[in-house]
């Protein structure tokens, strides 16, 4: 995940969001012209979305290393009692 910036994800985000829109938009039978209106709308609220998700998921997978961390250092200031 460190691999791909987070631009690509949310613009790729903003790219699905204004195509789903846009074909929905046409499919429900509005003219092309307020179908580019939707879509514009769908490519910002997609985008929103996916960043708040994709910061949400960020911050956990944080919060997770961390954990393991300290999880990894108790571990290994204990003794271990094997016989």
């Amino acid at each position: 995940m460190e691999n791909i910036p987070h631009r690509f994800i949310i613009l790729l985000g903003g790219f699905l969001g204004f195509n789903a829109t846009y074909f929905i938009s046409l499919a429900v039978r509005n003219g092309p012209t307020q179908a580019l209106i939707d879509s514009a709308l769908g490519c910002l609220v997609v985008a929103i979305l996916v960043r708040v998700a994709l910061s949400v998921f960020s911050s956990s997978l944080e919060e997770m290393r961390k954990q393991k961390k300290e999880t990894n250092k108790k571990t290994k200031a204990e003794p271990s009692h094997s016989f």
